[in-house]
Formats: C-alpha cells, sequence, structure tokens
C-alpha cells in the first residue's frame, strides 16, 4: 500500500488534476489502494447524491465519499466495464458507466476532466478486450492439444498401438 506522501506527491504530478479535490477523500486513498496499484487519473464528482472524488488507476475506477461518520467507497474493475459515456454541458459533465448490468452515474464533474476520464477508461477496457479474445491460433493449439491428450488416453487404455498412435500424431500435427 502506498503512503499518503507517496499518493500526495503522484496527484501533485498528474494532468488535469482538479484544484478542489477533498482533502478528507485523499487521506483514505492509501488505505483503499492495491500494492500494485497506481494512480492514474483523479477529479471531484457527484455519485449517489454524495460529492466525493473519483480516482482511476491502471486497475478499477474509485469513488470516495468520505463524510464525518462514514466512508462511501464503490470501485468498478475494467474488466466489468462494458462501456462508458461522457455527457458534457457547459461547464460540468457526467461519466455514466455501465458494468456487469449496473449503471453508474457520476456527475457534476469539471467538463474537462469528464472527457480526460472518459478517454483513459475507453483505452483501458480497449485494452483488457484486446487480451481476452483469443485468436484463431490460440484455439486451434488448444484444440490439437485436447486431441492429442485424448489419442494418449486411447493409447494407455491399449485401444490404439504404438504405430496408430503414431500415424494419428503426425496427422494432427501436420
Amino acid at each position: 500500500m502506498p503512503t499518503k506522501e507517496e499518493v500526495l506527491a503522484k496527484i501533485k504530478n498528474l494532468d488535469g488534476a482538479s484544484r478542489f479535490l477533498g482533502k478528507w477523500e485523499i487521506n483514505e486513498l492509501p488505505k483503499l489502494l492495491w500494492e500494485d496499484e497506481e494512480i492514474m487519473r483523479l477529479s471531484d464528482g457527484m455519485y449517489n447524491q454524495g460529492l466525493g472524488l473519483v480516482v482511476a488507476t491502471n486497475r478499477r475506477i474509485i469513488f470516495i465519499n468520505k463524510g464525518l461518520l462514514s466512508c462511501q467507497v464503490e470501485d468498478f474493475a475494467y474488466n466489468k466495464i462494458s462501456s462508458i459515456q461522457c455527457n458534457q454541458g457547459v461547464i460540468l459533465g457526467t461519466l455514466i458507466i455501465y458494468s456487469a448490468g449496473n449503471r453508474a452515474c457520476i456527475d457534476n464533474m469539471e467538463k474537462k476532466a469528464a472527457q480526460y476520464f472518459a478517454d483513459y477508461i475507453r483505452a483501458k477496457i480497449s485494452q483488457n478486450e484486446q487480451k481476452t479474445v483469443p485468436t484463431q491460433s490460440q484455439n486451434n493449439s488448444d484444440d490439437t492439444i485436447s486431441q492429442l491428450e485424448r489419442l494418449a488416453k486411447l493409447k494407455e487404455q491399449g485401444l490404439l498401438t504404438d504405430e496408430e498412435f503414431a500415424k494419428q500424431k503426425a496427422k494432427l500435427l501436420g
């Protein structure tokens, strides 16, 4: 987990970070961030009628609303986000996150910050999709391996001779 000083140093160096960020929420960040998690974007906004801090990390989006007696935290993993929408008014913007069948609306964000967040999140979603879509060669390789395993079992059970096994193996491997 990063220290408060590390979090503050990172925030200070972020492009587009709002100057009106909540101090209480920033103090909560070191407790909420995972060991390998890095802050990438930061803005203030409103979620579920609570004014707080929206944080985009390299792993997820976190909304923090720290009050006197409570702390509301909601997070959205990038691999669960299906799409993101950015609506912009004259001064303020709204992010709408569609995640695992839910719709989360973070509004009253600075217009520029909302667009900045949306662009970053779209890029993360795109990266995740590229990692999870198997290529045709991966599918073929998996299929070949499973067929070879079945042949080996048939040979072990005595249903194929060494010669038949070698012939079928050669045919599979081309």
